[in-house]
């Protein structure tokens, strides 16, 4: 299933007519418990409070164009959603002498270069509201939200 920029677009703008209000996003999210028990997982505790409100807010924007897409659809499974994320990983460390961003086209097979752009721009920061986000965190956001596509594709 390939998401692009209009897919993305409507999915934010789902919840910007809601005024991104927490109660919106966690009605949303309760769809997905399974998720949602990954997401809150402390394998995450790793990431600065900045860092996982990025995570959070580009796992709920991805879900919701995913589910605009697919209408009906199921929770992911567990298991499932621990294998993914495992061979995403070995996937990812694979990839030597490449820069994040060849990275991560290359995780999402050169497809869905929309999904790249978007994680991408989370985390770029404007001058407003200057955020660093580590290395290793955006390693962990990258394989975190391929995983959560992965489970539903």
């Amino acid at each position: 299933m390939e998401i692009k920029n209009s897919d993305l677009d409507l999915a934010i703008d789902y919840f910007e007519s809601k005024q991104f209000s927490d109660s919106s996003e966690k009605e949303f999210i309760s769809k997905f418990p399974v998720i949602l028990s990954y997401l809150t997982s402390n394998q995450f505790d790793i990431l600065s409070e900045e860092e996982y409100m990025i995570l959070m807010f580009e796992a709920i924007v991805l879900l919701k164009a995913i589910e605009n897409k697919q209408n009906n659809m199921d929770d992911a499974e567990g298991a499932q959603l621990e294998a993914l994320e495992t061979k995403n990983w070995d996937k990812f460390e694979s990839f030597s002498n490449m820069s994040f961003e060849e990275k991560a086209d290359k995780l999402f097979d050169n497809k869905n270069r929309d999904i790249v752009d978007f994680i991408l721009s989370g985390f770029e920061s404007d001058e407003d509201d200057f955020i660093e986000i580590s290395s290793a965190a955006k390693e962990i956001l990258l394989i975190s939200l391929k995983t959560i596509y992965d489970s539903f594709i």
